[in-house]
C-alpha cells in the first residue's frame, strides 16, 4: 500500500541543490521499501536508540558522524563529474571554449561580472577599472574572424585567440586553463603595465616601473658606452622609441639568445636615467620573456 502511494521525484539537473536534495531522497526511499512496517517497529526504535545513544555518550562525540558532511560529499562528486569542470583534450573543445570565454568577456555588464572570466577574478577589478578610466582603452564590440592556435610554455598550453575588432585592430587574447574553465590573461590581453605610455614619457617620473614591451634590436647594434640602443614598442605607443640596454645585464643576455632583428615580447623594468641631459629610457630589470604572466 505504502509503496504505492510513494513516488520519486525527477532529478533536476539544472541545479546543484537540486541534484544534492534528490539524492537524499532516494536514500530515504530505498529505506522505506526495506522497511513497510516502519508503524510495528517504532516503539523498538525509540528504545533502542536511546539506549545506545546513552551507551556511545561516553565514547564518542555526538559530531563524529555528521549529517552535512556526508550531504556535502554528494555534492562534491557532482561537481567532480560534471564536463564543465574537466579540461577538454580535442582541439575543436578547446577553441570553442576559449571564443566563448572571450565573447562573455567583452559582452560582460560591468568589470565585477567581466573579472569572473579572467585570471585573478574579482581581484583584478580595481586594476581593469583603473586602467580602462585612464588609458582610455575601449573594450572590442566585435570579434572578427577569430584564429584560434596553441602554445608550449613551460609545460603550460597557451591558448591563443587572434581576432579583428570594429576598428580592424588585430587583438590576441591568451586563455589557460584555471580549474574549471579557460581565463583570459587579461595583463597580455590588454598589454598593461604600472604606467601609461603617455605618461611615462611625458613627465618621466622617478623609480622603477614593470611594463609590457616588444623589445627589436636591429642587426647592426654596436655596444657603445657600454650600452647597446633598442626599440621599444607598444600597441599604445604611435611610434617605436629609443631605449638603452646595459651591456652585460640580464636583458642584454636574453635578448642575444633570441633572433636577430625580430620583435621580443617581454615583461621588464624601465627607469628614466637620473641625468635629465639623457633623453633616452634605461632597461633596468629583464622579469620575463613573452607577455603572459607566471
Amino acid at each position: 500500500m505504502i509503496r504505492k502511494r510513494r513516488r520519486k521525484k525527477p532529478i533536476n539537473g539544472s541545479s546543484r541543490v537540486a541534484i544534492w536534495e534528490s539524492a537524499a531522497r532516494k536514500d530515504t526511499d530505498r529505506g522505506g521499501s526495506r522497511y513497510p512496517g516502519w508503524w510495528i517497529v517504532v516503539p523498538a526504535v525509540v528504545i533502542f536508540a536511546a539506549v545506545t545513544m546513552t551507551l556511545n555518550r561516553q565514547h564518542s562525540s555526538p559530531r563524529a558522524i555528521p549529517s552535512r558532511p556526508a550531504q556535502a560529499s554528494v555534492l562534491e562528486v557532482v561537481e567532480s563529474e560534471s564536463p564543465s569542470a574537466a579540461q577538454p583534450i580535442e582541439p575543436s573543445v578547446k577553441s570553442e571554449r576559449c571564443v566563448t570565454a572571450l565573447l562573455e568577456f567583452i559582452n560582460a555588464p560591468d568589470h565585477r561580472t567581466r573579472c569572473e572570466f579572467v585570471f585573478g577574478r574579482i581581484a583584478m577589478r580595481d586594476i581593469l577599472e583603473k586602467h580602462y578610466a585612464e588609458v582610455g582603452h575601449c573594450i572590442p564590440r566585435r570579434v572578427i574572424n577569430p584564429d584560434v592556435s596553441a602554445v608550449a610554455m613551460q609545460d603550460r598550453e597557451i591558448i591563443i585567440v587572434s581576432f579583428s575588432d570594429e576598428n580592424g585592430k588585430v587583438n590576441a587574447a591568451p586563455f589557460e586553463w584555471d580549474g574549471d574553465s579557460y581565463r583570459l590573461h587579461w595583463e597580455a590581453f590588454a598589454g598593461y603595465g604600472e604606467i601609461s605610455w603617455q605618461q611615462f614619457f611625458d613627465s618621466r617620473p622617478d623609480g622603477e616601473y614593470e611594463m609590457r614591451v616588444k623589445l627589436f634590436i636591429p642587426e647592426n647594434s654596436e655596444i657603445q658606452k657600454g650600452a647597446i640602443t633598442a626599440l621599444l614598442s607598444h600597441p599604445d605607443l604611435p611610434s617605436p622609441k629609443f631605449v638603452t640596454i646595459p651591456a652585460g645585464s640580464n636583458t642584454y643576455r636574453q635578448l642575444a639568445n633570441c633572433k636577430a632583428a625580430t620583435d621580443v615580447p617581454a615583461l621588464i623594468g624601465i627607469r628614466w636615467p637620473k641625468d635629465r641631459a639623457l633623453a633616452r629610457p634605461v632597461i633596468s630589470r629583464w622579469i620575463h620573456r613573452d607577455w603572459i604572466g607566471f
